[in-house]
């Protein structure tokens, strides 16, 4: 029985040792898996975008290179993203009213102000968004805000995925001002993770039909 019950204890403690050497070697190995990522190609990146490949072919040997590797790590990718204004105009017209009062009032414009966004990576255009709001004005003073219109223009390709989460528009401080927000995501393709974060850009214009605001906001994730 004394031989049993040491035989016993011995057995447990090989046991023991067995289940801490095999576990951590099965848990680092796992990991490996996880954090392997399959390479992606500027082929799949690019697709059959033509606009991408022009623009892919128009960078040097070098750029090419580091976008290469870029599109590998989803943190570089998140660095190297840059937004960029293309466009901004400001265009107002005579309003036609029939009230004669209003018309003594002084002269009634409509005023649509507008611009135009993409996000660019090393040099790949990915995203282009439009943005505009249209308002009404007279001697100097914003009235109301007719419209409001946000747009997207332009994906790189099935791959980069964008929406609009939310918009508003009002008048405050004599201004027409339209806010809207778009969510981003890239991926996935293959072992690259979905990349996401918000494009947010505030628009205003004043009582002159000048753009008096506009600014974005991004925020990766």
């Amino acid at each position: 029985e004394v031989f049993l019950k040491k035989f016993i204890k011995i057995f447990i403690g090989l046991l023991a040792a067995m289940i801490m050497f095999i576990v951590p070697n099965a848990l680092v190995e796992a990991s490996d898996t996880e954090i392997d990522l399959s390479e992606v190609t500027v082929e799949e990146f690019l697709g059959n975008n033509e606009q991408a490949i022009e623009e892919y072919n128009n960078l040097t040997a070098k750029e090419q290179e580091e976008f290469a590797v870029i599109i590998q790590d989803p943190e570089l990718i998140k660095e190297n993203l840059e937004l960029e204004i293309e466009e901004e105009t400001a265009v107002s017209e005579i309003t036609d009213i029939s009230d004669i009062s209003l018309q003594a009032a002084g002269t009634t414009y409509t005023t649509t102000i507008s611009g135009r966004y993409s996000y660019t990576l090393a040099g790949i255009k990915t995203t282009t968004w439009a943005h505009e709001i249209v308002y009404t004005r007279r001697s100097g003073k914003v009235l109301n805000v007719i419209s409001q219109n946000a747009v997207v223009e332009y994906v790189l390709n099935p791959m980069v995925k964008t929406s609009r989460v939310s918009s508003s528009k009002y008048v405050s401080g004599n201004k027409a001002i339209g806010k809207v927000v778009f969510d981003y995501r890239i991926g996935p393709l293959k072992g690259l993770s979905i990349q996401t974060g918000t494009v947010s850009n505030t628009l205003a214009g004043n009582g002159s039909g000048k753009v008096a605001q506009n600014s974005w906001i991004t925020n990766p994730r």
